[in-house]
């Protein structure tokens, strides 16, 4: 409650004190759900904390404060930098007053519910484990300090600018309040359970007469797509959908994908790496899925936009950083002749096209010892460049396998000729 009282000190805290009065924020409330026991200390828990916030708030002198000494208040200085560069509230409160001139209390409200949302995340125990592992032995003695310390040397200020730029465009969002339950509704996604296959449940379903059980898997960040819904820790009546989850700075950052990825599906917004976990029937397969994340100012995008243009912002008045990357990189790219709208939202060139540390997508693809699947990866290799040369044609299989059979030994220069360019980019290397 620091924060809130030197707020009162140094301005008033008219405001504070008008969203304290108002209590608890409607959205923690209890409701019924299969997890009631642990939502209501959960609830509980922030009741108390809201509580004893407004009674230090109104009463500062009642805090229980010895005396300090001047390397004490000095210790205390430098916690209070730390909470106001890595107290997601904080954060989160700044990235929402960029977006107007003033602090309402909605903007508050939205705080400390995304705040609440990180609180569920940062004390499930595979994030007690993460955060101990990033920090220094010096924050040793309390997991707040390791907390503060993770998220000041991740920069989580700019994590939740642009993350809000980016939900707030690509879902949809209109209010600050369904943004900042959506953003919790991420932070605090249960566990899910993923039924998984061994020696004994595979030869149960070859045998009959064998014995097998089915076994199921705790899983915390790898997520099957196939349950399309999750619930969230807030209430089980709220639920979020497994791409949303997916497209947001928190972990996984991979997609594993088989035939489902080359659905109409989006996972870009924070993905360039995709494991292609089977090999499929042909190279257009393998197009499709990768489309999956490689989509409208995608994570390759905007590397590599922050790359190019980061030195050339100047932002103004509750102009976004965001915003301004894209003002300039369609301003230096998007508006040169002969380039489409895609450009720089879809695609853009990389800075150096002969450096081996460009920012690209990421292909996997688990290729094991002396199997079939080597041969096969190197054909779909092959034929993918001559998919990408016959694009839009009709009946392109048969067109890729006559080129195959005629061009087998020649490299893509020598066959640059029978191209059909149907791409809207054109760009010219000098």
């Amino acid at each position: 409650c620091a924060p809130l009282i030197l707020d009162k000190v140094m301005s008033g805290g008219d405001l504070a004190a008008k969203w304290i009065d108002k209590g608890l924020p409607s959205s923690d409330s209890v409701t019924d759900s299969e997890d009631h026991a642990s939502q209501t200390t959960e609830v509980t828990g922030k009741a108390r904390y809201f509580q004893r916030i407004s009674e230090f708030f109104n009463d500062p002198t009642s805090i229980p404060l010895p005396r300090l000494t001047e390397r004490q208040l000095a210790e205390v200085a430098n916690y209070l930098v730390a909470l106001s560069l890595g107290s997601p509230a904080v954060c989160y409160l700044r990235t929402q007053q960029r977006q107007s001139a003033g602090i309402t209390l909605e903007m508050m409200d939205g705080a400390f519910e995304v705040a609440s949302g990180f609180v569920t995340t940062f004390n499930k125990p595979e994030s007690v484990a993460i955060v101990r592992l990033c920090t220094s032995s010096k924050t040793a003695g309390s997991h707040l300090d390791r907390i503060l310390e993770y998220s000041i040397s991740g920069n989580l200020q700019a994590l939740l600018d642009e993350y809000f730029y980016l939900i707030r465009e690509q879902e949809g969002l209109t209010s600050l309040r369904d943004v900042a339950s959506h953003i919790s509704d991420v932070l605090t996604i249960r566990a899910s359970t993923a039924k998984v296959d061994d020696a004994s449940t595979i030869l149960k379903a070859a045998l009959p007469n064998s014995v097998g059980r089915a076994r199921f898997l705790r899983t915390h960040f790898a997520v099957d797509f196939a349950g399309q819904k999750l619930s969230t820790a807030k209430t089980s009546g709220r639920q979020i959908n497994i791409r949303q989850a997916f497209n947001s700075p928190f972990r996984p950052f991979v997609l594993a994908t088989t035939s489902i990825g080359q659905e109409g599906l989006d996972f870009h917004l924070y993905c360039r790496k995709i494991f292609h976990w089977n090999l499929p029937a042909n190279a257009i397969d393998i197009e499709q899925r990768e489309g999956r994340i490689n989509r409208y100012k995608g994570l390759v995008i905007r590397q590599n936009l922050v790359k190019k243009y980061s030195n050339s912002l100047a932002l103004a008045g509750n102009e976004t950083a965001w915003t301004e990357i894209f003002r300039v990189a369609e301003e230096k790219e998007g508006k040169v002749q002969g380039v489409c709208e895609m450009v720089p939202f879809w695609h853009t060139e990389p800075e150096d096209h002969e450096s081996e540390d460009q920012i690209r997508i990421e292909r996997y693809v688990p290729l094991y010892s002396f199997s079939r699947d080597i041969e096969k990866y190197k054909d779909l290799q092959r034929i993918l460049a001559y998919y990408r040369i016959t694009f839009g044609q009709p009946r392109q299989e048969e067109l890729i396998l006559a080129l195959a059979d005629k061009v087998e030994d020649q490299s893509y220069e020598a066959i640059r000729d029978l191209l059909i360019d149907l791409s809207p980019i054109r760009f010219r290397h000098v």
